[in-house]
């Protein structure tokens, strides 16, 4: 029973049992195995399910079936195959095509030009179409470009050129060794370029400072020459009427720059060349003077100039004086002030604006104690450090110095603690001295002994320290000294003072008009105060009854002749004194002014000879004592003409080739004729 065909099959089977065969259950078995196979294809075609197909097919090829369904199902099992083949090598290239695409994009996005023409090979490879391909294309054009121009900008080391080109190979993102070659080019000529700035800098700031220098040398040659014919008029404007002259300031001039409602800013004076500490300036609008001058309006800030403050509260003492330091006018009310101190022989008008440096909302430097819209203090500083050039100039001086400057008295000092002030306290006749200097309406004030003005001794004294002497009184048989600390507080603390409630008996309170409050202002008994303080200065106010003449003079070259320690001492200038009559004279010898200029005060002195006329050498007559580095020095005696000869004047630094200009001044109770001061140079001219 081999055949295939159920047909066949069938009807083999029916002959047989026709003709009466006995075993035929094999074919009746394989004829439904047939028949079954061939319903299996049947129904697989049906389904058209590839599995299914498969297994029917296998069957039917198995039991060797013979039929149509068996073509028709492997045919169509052939067909889902083919197009399952197809579907999977679609599904391939699809994904080759999207693997293409993302390379793309991450070539694109590195920069570099080897991963992207490595994508772009990929890509073809893959099938992926050409316009999906055109913009990397373009990418891979630009970066070459640019990779090119950068490595011709490497090749021409251009800086400005390597700049540009590295700058658009960043902004393309460009990732190749060129750029790191170009960057470290870059680095080494920038570096080249900072060290050739440097150098040409370096060249134009030596050119600046030769040319500043020049004109520096040019400025005090012309400033030199002007002050050589200003002294030479102003010693012409003394020999006429023997005052001080004053170089005045013409307020209307300076006001009409300022437009109307506006306020006067002092150009000459700005902030940064005011000072070098660093404060906000603000226009402080206020009154002048508060119900009136007086010591406890000062207050010291943050400027060591204690001497000047001490000054300037002995001033206010003197209304009068003090006054005359303020030149009234209505230009205050526009901001501006004018201000007149005495320098170098000349009363200056000294104009400043109304600005302050300032801190926490109130003057930085001096100030007001007593109202905080009162001027006086804080303006009265500005001018003085105007006047010498900056704040920083006035740190640290002489309260003489200052009392000199505001007032144009004539400045000296005593040393307390050597042996001629010794015997003069013993002896009382220093105490005399202070007492009459006070009485007669001169200044006074004090130093304390050396040291920091931090430190502060058991009784209260700060060291290092200046301070006014406002009164000078005798009660009792108490000699006693009113002092002020310009801080406004740090009081003594022994006898006399506020809390020695002993001493302050009522009839004391009352003769002394004594208050106990806390303002820097104390008195002290006059055998503390020459143990406490090393220094007594003094400046004489001389009153209109008093005459003057002065004659200038300057040690220079062979005129710096030094003290008499040296053989030069004979070249110094010679100054001849002559009288009518005996006179009692006070002699000043002046250096010119060095601070704010750079330089220092030497250590100068004088002496008065007797000679005969026209000889240079004769008999010690009085001297200003030991050599000092301070303006001034002076000598007060009594001079009679004709006893033993002339009397000749010789000044001089201590060594010499010290030069500096100098004043030699005769002060003198009496007839202006009465007395001739004149240098031996001009003896003949002179006459008797």
């Amino acid at each position: 029973m081999g055949a295939g065909s159920v047909e066949k099959l069938q009807a083999a089977l029916e002959a047989a049992v026709a003709a009466g065969v006995a075993d035929l259950q094999e074919a009746r078995t394989s004829l439904g195995q047939l028949v079954t196979a061939r319903q299996g294809l049947r129904d697989a075609l049906a389904t058209g399910d590839e599995g299914q197909l498969q297994a029917a097919v296998a069957c039917a090829r198995a039991l060797g079936l013979d039929a149509d369904e068996l073509h028709q199902a492997a045919e169509a099992l052939a067909e889902i195959q083919r197009r399952r083949r197809q579907e999977e090598e679609d599904d391939e290239e699809r994904e080759r095509q999207e693997e293409a695409r993302r390379a793309l994009e991450a070539a694109s996005d590195s920069g570099s030009i080897s991963d992207l023409e490595l994508a772009l090979a990929n890509a073809s490879q893959a099938g992926l179409p050409h316009h999906e391909c055109e913009e990397c294309k373009g990418l891979l054009k630009r970066l070459r470009k640019i990779k090119g121009d950068l490595e011709d900008a490497v090749a021409r080391r251009s800086l400005a050129d390597l700049e540009r080109q590295l700058s658009a190979a960043r902004s393309a993102g460009l990732q190749d060794i060129v750029v790191q070659k170009a960057e470290a080019l870059l680095s080494e000529l920038r570096a080249d370029d900072a060290a050739r700035r440097r150098a040409e800098e370096e060249e134009r700031r030596r050119r600046e400072e030769e040319e500043k220098r020049r004109r520096i040398e040019e400025e005090i040659r012309r400033k030199r020459q002007e002050e050589e014919d200003r002294r030479r008029r102003e010693e012409e404007e003394r020999k006429k009427d023997g005052k001080v002259p004053i170089q005045r300031i013409d307020p209307q001039e300076l006001l009409k720059s300022v437009p109307a409602g506006g306020h006067y800013t002092d150009p000459d004076f700005p902030p940064g060349k005011a000072s070098k500490k660093s404060y906000p300036w603000k226009r402080k609008d206020g009154q002048l003077i508060v119900n009136g001058l007086m010591p406890d309006d000062i207050e010291q800030g943050a400027l060591g100039d204690c001497w000047l403050l001490s000054a300037m509260a002995c001033c206010a003492m003197h209304k009068q004086v003090l006054k005359k330091v303020f030149v009234y006018d209505n230009a205050h009310q526009k901001g501006l002030y004018i201000i007149r101190l005495y320098h170098n022989g000349v009363f200056h008008d000294v104009a400043v604006d109304d600005t302050l440096p300032t801190q926490y909302g109130r003057p930085a430097f001096a100030k007001s104690k007593t109202s905080q819209e009162e001027l006086w203090v804080p303006l009265l500083e500005k001018a003085y450090a105007k006047l010498h050039g900056s704040y920083d100039a006035i740190e640290g001086g002489h309260v003489s110095e200052g009392l000199v400057d505001l007032t144009g008295g004539i400045g000296d000092a005593v040393r307390l603690n050597d042996a001629k002030s010794r015997q003069a306290i013993n002896d009382g006749s220093l105490w005399a001295k202070i007492k009459g200097l006070s009485d007669d309406g001169h200044m006074l004030g004090s130093g304390s002994h050396a040291g920091s003005d931090t430190d502060i001794s058991a009784q209260g004294i700060v060291q290092g320290h200046a301070y006014s002497i406002l009164r000078v009184e005798e009660v009792d048989g108490n000699r006693l000294l009113q002092l002020r600390n310009p801080w406004g507080e740090k009081e003594w603390k022994g006898r006399w003072s506020d809390s020695d409630k002993s001493s302050w008996t009522q009839r004391m309170r009352k003769k002394l008009d004594y208050k106990d409050v806390d303002d820097g202002t104390f008195w002290m008994a006059f055998e503390d105060f020459v143990n406490h303080y090393s220094t007594l200065y003094i400046c004489r106010v001389l009153g209109d009854d008093w005459q003057r003449q002065g004659v200038y003079g300057s040690w220079r070259g062979v005129t710096a002749g030094g003290c008499g320690n040296y053989d030069t001492f004979g070249n110094n200038p010679v100054f001849r004194l002559a009288l009518k009559s005996r006179k009692r004279l006070l002699l000043v010898l002046e250096q010119r002014a060095a601070r704010g200029t750079g330089s220092e005060l030497f250590c100068i002195g004088f002496g008065i000879y007797k000679a005969a006329r026209g000889r240079r050498q004769g008999n010690y007559f009085a001297n200003s004592g030991s050599f000092t580095n301070r303006r001034s020095v002076c000598i007060e005696d009594s001079f009679e003409p004709g006893a033993g000869g002339d009397h000749y004047v010789m000044g001089s630094t201590f060594d010499p080739g010290e030069e500096t200009d100098f004043s030699l001044t005769a002060y003198w109770k009496g007839d202006a004729s009465e007395v001739r001061l004149y240098s031996e140079a001009t003896d003949d001219e002179a006459g008797e």
